[in-house]
């Protein structure tokens, strides 16, 4: 089995642009649903504060995600999917940056 054969798991940390939180409800409620529809899991979503950030004096994410995905390449389908590219536009007036840490399980 290699890499490309087993399930990947992505931590999405997002930073919104400011006041967008309402587009990015919006957004968000038709991308998972698109990732669910393509065989991903949102394994956990959570909304770090101030308080709970790890990081003092840093930027914290408005939201962390881990989500994973049966294979690299149905990962690679979801995100060349025409649907989800049609919702750039969308994508850009909500989120500010995205960080993508892929990982995969050691056992």
């Amino acid at each position: 089995m290699t890499d490309s054969d087993t399930a990947l798991y992505i931590t999405v940390l997002l930073y919104l642009v400011p006041g967008q939180e309402q587009a990015f409800a919006e957004y968000e409620a038709y991308a998972l649903d698109l990732l669910v529809r393509h065989g991903g899991q949102v394994v956990c979503r959570v909304r770090p504060s101030g308080e709970t950030f790890l990081a003092p004096g840093q930027e914290h994410p408005y939201e962390i995600q881990v989500l994973a995905f049966p294979s690299s390449a149905i990962f690679e389908q979801f995100m060349q999917d025409p649907a989800r590219q049609a919702r750039t536009d969308q994508r850009r007036q909500a989120i500010r940056e995205t960080l993508l840490i892929t990982g995969r399980v050691n056992r």
